[in-house]
């Protein structure tokens, strides 16, 4: 482990479409998590890539597929070709419908082997763990209910996709701290809530 505070080892992404400005970074600066947006008409995916290239993290939690159906790879038991079995349990999209940012996503992780690529599902952690009342439906009640359940300071995120990226790091700290949930299996795909 590098030789700093704990929080400053993984980041948090919501990952979108590649030219829309909605792929969003979240990050520990000065003690408190920030963001960072892409901007439309340019690449979500290089700003991912030149983030990763200027910092020191080992680990990245993405809001997306990084991985297809067992089916795909030959693993024993595996039927469907549409769900993997932890979209099955938190009822997240399927892989094969979200098509290309799948395999952008996958892309990315298998580009930047230097770093670790978590998947994590910011919906199911924020409806069904953290219980945030008003979730995608009034952001700023969102924020206040956030802040009284976690015990760091953040920016208030400005849209959703900060919000989710901001659960994409909430996971990350769960999993740093053991208090995180592992749905799926390793060989298939797994989701860190």
């Amino acid at each position: 482990m590098k030789n700093h505070s704990p929080y400053y080892d993984w980041f948090g992404v919501d990952y979108g479409s590649k030219l829309a400005g909605t792929t969003v970074i979240c990050f520990l600066k000065n003690e408190k998590l920030v963001f960072v947006q892409s901007e439309k008409k340019k690449s979500a995916d290089v700003m991912i890539e030149k983030f990763v290239k200027s910092n020191q993290y080992s680990s990245v939690f993405m809001d997306a597929p990084l991985s297809l159906p067992g089916v795909y790879t030959k693993h024993t038991g595996s039927k469907d070709f549409f769900y993997r079995e932890a979209d099955k349990i938190l009822a997240a999209m399927s892989p094969m419908f979200l098509g290309g940012l799948t395999a952008r996503a996958m892309r990315l992780k298998h580009t930047l082997d230097k770093i670790e690529f978590i998947e994590t599902y910011p919906a199911h952690l924020f409806k069904e763990i953290l219980k945030v009342p008003s979730y995608k439906m009034d952001l700023i009640e969102a924020n206040k209910a956030l802040k009284d359940l976690l015990p760091f300071s953040f920016d208030n995120p400005e849209n959703w996709h900060q919000f989710d990226a901001l659960g994409a790091w909430i996971s990350g700290w769960r999993h740093h701290n053991e208090k995180s949930e592992i749905i799926g299996s390793k060989q298939e795909g797994e989701i860190v809530i």
